[in-house]
């Protein structure tokens, strides 16, 4: 009897350590997830954030040409206001930016005629390419559309 009891306790023996590396194991990998999730869920609320203020910024050009009741950028009042939007608000950098500007920054407009009102349009497109996105990415963009009557 002797025999058979030690040859039992024998396939016994690290058993119990194989199943603490298992679960060492198993925890590990959800620790991996976990950070993982963690990172992405950073990125979309800074994606969400760069795209916010994307409209934002828009939103302010937009209220510009409200005010002077102009699209044309290019005309005077409007060109100075808008020369310093473009540079203060979406191409600068930090530490001299205000929150909402945006990181890599662009801004365009082309003016249209509508077809319908012949009301000059003004189609806002802000671009910016976020830090985190590589070189063959294309850039994030917003495009709104004014119509000053």
């Amino acid at each position: 009897m002797k025999t058979i009891r030690n040859t039992s306790i024998r396939r016994a023996q690290g058993f119990a350590l194989i199943e603490v590396l298992v679960s060492v194991a198993l925890f590990t990998i959800g620790i991996l997830g976990l950070v993982a999730l963690q990172a992405r869920g950073v990125q979309f609320s800074t994606d969400s954030e760069d795209r916010n203020n994307a409209a934002l910024l828009a939103n302010d050009l937009a209220t510009m040409m409200w005010t002077y009741k102009s699209v044309d950028y290019t005309a005077s009042p409007l060109k100075a206001s808008y020369q310093s939007w473009l540079d203060n608000r979406v191409k600068a950098v930090a530490p001299q930016c205000s929150p909402t500007c945006l990181p890599n920054g662009n801004a365009t407009i082309a003016l249209n005629v509508d077809a319908v009102t012949k009301a000059q349009v003004a189609v806002i497109t802000i671009t910016w390419r976020a830090p985190s996105k590589g070189a063959s990415e294309s850039d994030s963009r917003y495009v709104t559309e004014v119509m000053v009557q």
